[in-house]
């Protein structure tokens, strides 16, 4: 299943090298162009995802000012269900937009497979022919990754050597040229040679940082931010920014450990792939909202859990002081008031009745009439 998925990217290269003058440089940027194409489809997809996403933001929004200042663990539980919520509610996937950076990998990692075994997925050279021309070159080390570019170079070195084991499967005219204004793009960069070869080959990683670095940049002004305004920590804050450098020196680092024509494809790659952002941003733009969308949002959202009361005959809910929701207590049902008593009508009106005192309303009488005889005597 690999191999034929590895022979078809073979395939694909190889119309891309005939019909690119058999360069393979240029084999390399017409099979970065139509990837791009492929992918178009998955790329609108991911745009319209995108501005999916921004509709919904000033309803966001509003959630999260909700439960502004709030940081504790519940608190921040209870904003992102809500915020799941209205996702759900919308009909909209948050990661519903990844597909095309998942496919990308998978497609890297195959180029990178077919470039290093040329004989066997760009010439279609079977494994135990290719077994046999090792052996006549004299090549033992047949798993390291230049092994198949030792043998290409062997092999147009003095192609009557290897004659007998080819006849039928590839001739000397067939062999792939990686070579490039007599550079040779199967050499890994190195910064321990220092030959012109050498210095030249190291344009590729720093070329590869610059694109990515700056592909990051533009892309960041033409894609949605979804953390935009949102208020982070300094930890996340700080880890968002490293990201920026993270990623263009992890590039880097592989273009070191790799053919130069990884790092090629990779750089034509990333500026396709910014060129094609910046396309689908200016067809299908992400919507912009003013202050006052946000504010009538805020009122929309907060007008509908107005709304969501429960019905009468249940229990009031209030607030807890933590503020998590509005479902934390119970409120004691109220007391009922006492009924005055209204005064009677007629014969029954006019009859008084006689106050009944306490005792301590008893004691202070008589102390009261004890003191007016004391003064009258």
């Amino acid at each position: 299943m690999i191999d034929a998925i590895l022979g078809f990217f073979g395939t694909i290269v190889k119309f891309c090298y005939n019909i690119g003058g058999k360069n393979y440089l240029i084999a390399l940027i017409l099979f970065a162009v139509v990837v791009k194409i492929a992918m178009l489809p998955l790329s609108i997809k991911q745009q319209k995802n995108s501005i999916k996403q921004a509709s919904l933001r000033p309803k966001e929004m509003a959630i999260r000012k909700r439960y502004a200042g709030r940081n504790d663990q519940p608190t921040q539980q209870k904003m992102q269900q809500d915020i799941m919520d209205l996702y759900q509610k919308e009909n909209f996937n948050p990661m519903g937009g990844c597909l095309p950076l998942l496919i990308q990998l998978p497609v890297l990692l195959a180029l990178y497979q077919v470039i290093i075994k040329p004989l066997q997925y760009l010439c279609k050279v079977p494994k135990e022919v290719i077994s046999k021309l090792y052996e006549v070159a004299e090549i033992t080390n047949t798993a390291a990754t230049d092994a198949q570019f030792k043998l290409v170079s062997a092999m147009k070195a003095n192609f009557d050597k290897f004659a007998d084991v080819a006849k039928g499967h590839i001739t000397e005219a067939e062999l792939p040229n990686f070579n490039l204004f007599g550079i040779d793009l199967t050499r890994t960069p190195s910064l321990d040679d220092m030959s012109k070869t050498g210095l030249v080959l190291l344009l590729v990683p720093i070329l590869t940082f610059v694109c990515m670095y700056l592909g990051m940049k533009i892309n960041k002004k033409f894609m949605y931010n979804a953390n935009e305004g949102v208020e982070q920590d300094a930890a996340t804050g700080c880890s968002m920014k490293i990201m920026d450098w993270v990623m263009p020196l992890m590039s880097v680092y592989i273009t070191f450990i790799v053919p130069a024509v990884i790092g090629i494809y990779w750089i034509f790659n990333n500026i396709f792939g910014t060129i094609q952002q910046v396309i689908l941003a200016k067809l299908l733009p992400i919507p912009r909202f003013t202050e006052e969308d946000y504010k009538r949002a805020e009122k929309e959202m907060n007008g509908k859990i107005k709304k969501e009361k429960k019905p009468s005959g249940e229990k009031k809910k209030v607030r807890s002081l933590h503020r998590i929701d509005e479902e934390d207590y119970e409120q004691p049902a109220p007391q009922p008031k006492p009924k005055k008593k209204e005064s009677a009508t007629g014969l029954a009106g006019m009859i008084e009745k006689p106050e009944v005192k306490s005792d301590d309303d008893k004691n202070e009488s008589e102390e009261k009439s004890e003191e007016t005889e004391n003064t009258e005597e």
